[in-house]
């Protein structure tokens, strides 16, 4: 495909199609390493493609929610030009709602294991998955100092 462009090219559009060229590059790039990413992500455990995925569902449920209750009654100050039916009400509403149940979500997904064993190589049967769960997904136990109860 590059030759052909380079191919192509003519005299007096030179640097449009140079252009075109290396933006359409640049989104190759972007979009395919990205991809290349999400899949080693959903085959290191299917929890670090479901959370995110949920968590951005569960601020835009919870944006929207805030935003019509609460919506004006404490700030009045429009959120975004672009966007006028934004609130600033519905946006830190979100960002709360989202971390606080997202802690909870974290928990609750992490006990699939479905959720957390990596996949070696997928197959259209797959046998029933068993994995020593990595560290990072079991509950975790904080001690106090006793000194921070001193103080």
């Amino acid at each position: 495909m590059f030759l052909v462009t380079v191919a192509t090219l003519q005299v007096k559009h030179i640097k449009f199609q140079l252009n075109q060229l290396c933006w359409t590059m640049c989104v190759l790039f972007l979009t395919i390493g990205q991809l290349k990413y999400v899949m080693h992500n959903v085959y290191n455990g299917l929890f670090w493609f479901t959370f995110p995925v949920l968590l951005v569902v569960v601020n835009d449920v919870m944006a929207y929610v805030c935003g019509m209750t609460c919506g004006r009654k404490f700030i009045n100050k429009t959120f975004l030009k672009l966007s006028p039916n934004k609130t600033w009400e519905g946006f830190i509403g979100g960002g709360i709602f989202t971390v606080f149940i997202g802690v909870f979500l974290a928990k609750w997904l992490a006990s699939y294991t479905w959720m957390t064993c990596p996949v070696d190589m997928p197959s259209i049967y797959s046998e029933a998955l068993k994995c020593e769960p990595n560290p990072l997904f079991l509950e975790g136990y904080h001690a106090v100092p006793s000194q921070v109860s001193e103080l």
